[in-house]
């Protein structure tokens, strides 16, 4: 899921196995009409919450008009005053490559694929420069091991744990960094720990002047019990998660 909030000026990634759901939950109360989301399904009336139109919106006239005013906004906000009729003209040049319809076709079709777990190189080409340069955009990650472990419990994987980690494909391996970062650099202001998720999400909230609320668990990990995920795995998959899941590992200091 991600969140694109004008109102409240923040980007929200959600990163894989790092309780995005219960985020987004907290989120959605505090979002405006023209803010962008994706859809989570039915979590959000079981919490007692109508289900999200802005999803439906995503694409509509009124919200491509809206984001593309921000842009504007926030680039004549960030000009130097000297810089004005040089900047204008580099940036009307590109209406002469693109006449209105085929800029409102573009923003059109990006936003009707906004995606639950969008990569921020994606967001940031979506928004568009000024919006990401002048909201706070924020994700969370997880001790890779301990994130595999949830995983494998959540889609109820009926194959051996360490077998299952073994032959488990590159494009579904839950790996993160590659969410939150930009050509092998972190591109957001805050970067939250699973571990610590109640502290850094009362953070973001402070940050963001937003009332706190202890997030809900709509999506525990079924049959996983509370003993320590180290038990799980063989010598072999220990070392398979640290090599795939190098640079999350080097980034946090997350350690076996």
């Amino acid at each position: 899921m991600t969140i694109i909030s004008h109102k409240h000026k923040f980007i929200f990634i959600k990163t894989r196995r790092t309780a995005g759901t219960s985020i987004q939950i907290l989120l959605e109360k505090h979002c405006g009409k023209y803010d962008l989301t994706t859809p989570i399904g039915n979590v959000l009336s079981k919490d007692g919450m109508e289900y999200n139109k802005r999803v439906r919106n995503n694409g509509k006239y009124e919200n491509v008009i809206y984001l593309i005013c921000c842009n504007l906004y926030l680039f004549f906000k960030t000009i130097k005053s000297r810089d004005y009729l040089k900047t204008i003209r580099n940036y009307l040049s590109v209406f002469k490559k693109k006449n209105l319809k085929n800029l409102y076709r573009n923003y059109h079709g990006l936003f009707s694929k906004l995606r639950t777990h969008m990569s921020a190189e994606n967001i940031k080409y979506k928004v568009g420069k000024f919006i990401w340069d002048n909201y706070f955009k924020f994700a969370f990650d997880r001790n890779p091991w301990d994130k595999l472990l949830s995983k494998y419990y959540y889609h109820e994987v009926k194959q051996d744990f360490n077998k299952w980690i073994k032959y488990l494909k590159k494009e579904n391996q839950p790996i993160n960094f590659n969410l939150y970062s930009i050509k092998g650099k972190v591109a957001v202001d805050f970067l939250g720990r699973f571990e610590n998720l109640q502290e850094d999400l009362k953070y973001v909230f402070d940050k963001l002047n937003l009332p706190y609320k202890r997030p809900p668990h709509e999506h525990k990990s079924r049959g996983k019990d509370k003993k320590e995920f180290r038990r799980f795995y063989s010598e072999e998959s220990k070392r398979l998660v640290e090599k795939r899941h190098k640079k999350e590992i080097e980034l946090f200091g997350y350690e076996f």
